[in-house]
């Protein structure tokens, strides 16, 4: 973290549960939030809630042109992000049509795959990439 300066974090699934709770976190903390999710008026009222400087992107993190128009958003207005959250949920079909072996390799691949591909998604055209860690 910079010295005497708050962290910028971008959540995405911020407008319910593990993302709105995270949300909570950081801005107790006096984090600057991008909040993205697809329900914008459930994010409006977390961030009215929250009473910490965010921008509200309601958008399917599956749409790659709107990711990159809310990050290049972001980083005009706060900065590059120092944490990036990929919460949001990204379906990768019904897992009960496989056997237990395929459900197991499924999942292990949205777990390691997504987290990537949403910050691929958010940063592919931005001047400044957040490092990658995690």
């Amino acid at each position: 973290m910079r010295p005497q300066q708050a962290l910028r974090v971008i959540i995405s699934g911020a407008s319910s549960g593990i993302g709105a709770a995270l949300a909570r976190h950081y801005a107790a903390s006096g984090a600057t939030l991008g909040l993205i999710a697809r329900r914008r008026p459930a994010l409006e009222r977390l961030a009215a809630e929250l009473g910490a400087p965010s921008e509200i992107y309601s958008l399917d993190v599956r749409d790659t042109a709107a990711l990159a128009v809310a990050a290049r958003d972001f980083i005009h207005r706060h900065g590059c992000p120092d944490l990036v959250v990929a919460n949001a949920g990204v379906s990768l079909g019904t897992l009960t049509e496989h056997s237990e072996d395929r459900q197991m390799g499924i999942v292990a691949r949205a777990l390691r795959v997504l987290p990537n591909w949403l910050y691929d998604r958010l940063f592919a055209n931005a001047p400044h990439k957040p490092r990658r860690g995690g």
